[in-house]
């Protein structure tokens, strides 16, 4: 069951994941260094890391944790994979994302991670959950056209 819907309904998914990164791309072009340490919930195919090699941003290191080993298939080999729903790690991160899975996760999932800068994503009726998140709020915003999304990046510092 679950390779079919990575298959067929999330494989539908990658152009309105790409039309909210490209919305996304002069806040991160403005916020963020060029190099970046990645930390990714929910990494899925990595379409996003793969739209910041893109776009002229450097990834020196990309971890991405999932909890379905269909829904990364097939994997990129600059990601570091790890299949669980309960990663833990003492690594600093530049970034730390998680797009459309945050009001998934336990209240204080991502509070565990080190990460200067955090963006998070939720479909527009959980954007209640992006409260909770802690640290101070950089931009704000919808993104997407075909799907909206309520974005919030945040800055914890380490």
């Amino acid at each position: 069951m679950v390779s079919v819907f990575s298959s067929r309904v999330y494989g539908s998914w990658k152009e309105k994941q790409l039309e909210k990164y490209e919305d996304l791309l002069p806040v991160l072009l403005e916020v963020l260094p060029r190099v970046l340490r990645v930390l990714d919930v929910g990494v899925g195919r990595a379409w996003f890391e793969k739209f910041l090699l893109d776009n002229g941003f450097v990834l020196e290191r990309v971890v991405g944790v999932d909890v379905d080993e269909d829904m990364v298939e097939p994997r990129k080999k600059f990601v570091e994979y790890h299949l669980t729903n309960d990663f833990r790690t003492g690594e600093e991160f530049d970034l730390l994302v998680c797009f459309d899975s945050y009001h998934l996760l336990p209240e204080d999932y991502l509070d565990r991670f080190k990460a200067r800068f955090v963006l998070v994503s939720v479909p527009k009726h959980f954007s209640a959950t992006l409260k909770r998140l802690k640290g101070r709020i950089i931009r704000k915003g919808v993104i997407g056209r075909q799907e909206e999304d309520v974005f919030v990046l945040v800055e914890r510092g380490f």
